[in-house]
């Protein structure tokens, strides 16, 4: 990693009770909280790659992994809403050959 970058992640990692408490007021299960953090650390580091880390001298830093950690609990609210629409007796895979042959008898 670049000295830049570093700087990034430190900053980002910094901030990481910020994000929890934002992915957690989101809506975020507890479960996937880690997750979701290191979702939102790794945008920043991308972000920060690319060379489009997406604030300005007006906004903090903060603010804008705040804005990164809200969609992101959008996502993961998302997700989980579908997920919850599966049947859960149905095998999310389909059956081997040999289940389908056994479930015929």
């Amino acid at each position: 990693m670049t000295p830049a970058l570093d700087a990034v992640a430190l900053a980002a990692y910094s901030e990481r009770d910020v994000i929890e408490k934002e992915l957690t007021r989101g809506g975020v299960a507890e479960h996937d909280i880690e997750d979701a953090v290191q979702d939102v650390l790794m945008t920043a580091l991308h972000a920060a790659e690319r060379g489009t880390l997406a604030f300005s001298p007006r906004w903090a830093f903060r603010s804008w992994l705040r804005t990164v950690a809200r969609r992101q609990a959008n996502v993961y609210r998302q997700r989980a809403a579908l997920a919850a629409l599966l049947p859960e007796d149905e095998p999310r895979e389909a059956p081997s050959p040999e289940d389908r042959y056994l479930a015929r008898e």
